[in-house]
């Protein structure tokens, strides 16, 4: 995993240029402050600068371990948000939506990748809400190649469940 005090990460970029600033967000990630709503720091800014309308930076690569490993750390205060930011990374690379993974960034990105189902798992005994089901099953969904049902995934809500079973079993 690349050290979050390594100068490579000014090497790297995100949305809005050099990716300088994402180590401190990550650290500040680290201590679980509170994410609800999705637009508090440091969950809004890591979302939308690693991936911004569907786009990834080579910064995304780098952080996405980091992410994994916090979520590790202390699965019982992981937040929604931080599964939905690993889901749209993976699907976004999966459909060429950024720049090849660095071959210096690889293996970590892909180990990491590789623990999420295992960690989805971990978080089974916080509170899901619709927020958090989805984000958490489209994690698992990317991290398996899904990415149709990642899509599918992340736009259910309640209303929309409501509608689908419906129209085919007739509920309501």
């Amino acid at each position: 995993m690349l050290p979050l005090a390594s100068q490579r990460w000014n090497e790297l970029t995100h949305a809005f240029g050099p990716s300088g600033d994402i180590p401190k967000l990550l650290e500040q990630l680290a201590k679980f402050p509170p994410g609800d709503p999705y637009e508090l720091e440091p969950y809004f800014t890591l979302l939308s600068s690693l991936c911004n309308k569907g786009e990834i930076y080579t910064a995304s690569y780098a952080a996405l371990p980091h992410v994994v490993a916090i979520i590790e750390g202390a699965p019982a205060k992981a937040r929604w948000t931080l599964f939905q930011l690993l889901a749209g990374i993976e699907i976004a690379r999966i459909r060429e939506r950024g720049p090849e993974i660095p071959p210096d960034l690889r293996a970590d990105y892909e180990a990491a990748i590789a623990r999420i189902p295992a960690l989805v798992g971990a978080v089974a005994k916080v509170p899901w809400d619709d927020s958090y089901s989805c984000a958490a099953l489209a994690a698992v969904a990317a991290a398996k190649g899904q990415d149709a049902l990642t899509d599918a995934i992340l736009e259910l809500n309640a209303a929309t469940v409501r509608d689908l079973l419906k129209r085919k079993h007739g509920h309501k």
